[in-house]
C-alpha cells in the first residue's frame, strides 16, 4: 500500500527508504505465489519460504543507519553491532568490532558501485524458524540464511553479486510504512499475525510461532 518505508531499532538503526511500487504490487516476473513450509500461503520473491524480498536493486533514496546484529561469514551474533551510515543509498561509513574492519577491508577491494550500495532490504515472514531468546542456533553457522527468515527479522545485504555481497541480519527491527502509517514489524513482532485468518492458518497448520 505504499512506497516509503522507516527502520528503527534499539541499538540505534533509523533509515528511510523506498521500494519502487513495481516490486509491490506482484508484477515482478520472478513474484509467485507457494504454499510455505510452514503451510501458510503468502507472496514471495528471491526467498521463498519465508521472506519477502523485492529483487535486488540499489536503494537509491535510503537514508540513515543500519545497526545489523549478524553477517555472514562470523557464526552467531558480532562481537559488536555493525552500524552503516548510508546516504543517497551507499554506505558512507562502517562502525563496529573487528568485524566492522573487516568489511571496510573488504569493501575497499572494490570500487564504490560493486561493494557499497544497499542492495536488499528483506522482512522474514516464517513464523516456525528458532530465533528467540537466548536461541541463536540458526546464526550459528557460516552463512545463516536460515535465520533471515524468521518472522520479524530484516535482512540487508550490501554489494553487488558477484564483486562483494554481504548479508545482515536484524533481529529485533521495528519497520513502518510512511505512506499508510502501518507498522508492519514491531520489535520484531510481524504485526499481520494479529490478523485472524493469518493466525487461524497457522494453528490450523499446526505451527507453534517461535518468537512469542
Amino acid at each position: 500500500k505504499g512506497k516509503r518505508y522507516h527502520l528503527t531499532t534499539s541499538t540505534g538503526s533509523d533509515l528511510v527508504t523506498e521500494i519502487p511500487s513495481e516490486c509491490l504490487g506482484g508484477t515482478v516476473s520472478s513474484r509467485f505465489s507457494v504454499r510455505a513450509a510452514n503451510g501458510v500461503r503468502g507472496k514471495f520473491c528471491v526467498f521463498p519460504y519465508g521472506v519477502m524480498n523485492p529483487t535486488g536493486y540499489r536503494h537509491e533514496k535510503a537514508h540513515g543507519t543500519l545497526v545489523v546484529d549478524a553477517i555472514d561469514h562470523f557464526q552467531g551474533l558480532l562481537s559488536k553491532p555493525v552500524a552503516y551510515t548510508i546516504r543517497d543509498g551507499w554506505v558512507e561509513e562502517i562502525s563496529g568490532g573487528f568485524e566492522a574492519e573487516w568489511i571496510q577491508t573488504e569493501m575497499n577491494k572494490h570500487k564504490k558501485e560493486l561493494s557499497k550500495g544497499l542492495e536488499e532490504l528483506s522482512v522474514g515472514t516464517n513464523p516456525g524458524i528458532p530465533l528467540y531468546k537466548n536461541n541463536f542456533a540458526a546464526v550459528n553457522v557460516y552463512w545463516h540464511a536460515f535465520a533471515h527468515r524468521c518472522a520479524g527479522a530484516v535482512h540487508i545485504a550490501i554489494g553487488e553479486d558477484p564483486y562483494f555481497h554481504l548479508h545482515g541480519l536484524i533481529m529485533r527491527p521495528t519497520l513502518t510504512c510512511l505512506d499508510t502509517g502501518d507498522v508492519i514489524v514491531q520489535d520484531g513482532y510481524l504485526t499481520i499475525f494479529d490478523d485472524p485468518k493469518v493466525s487461524s492458518a497457522i494453528e490450523e497448520a499446526g505451527v507453534v510461532p517461535s518468537r512469542w
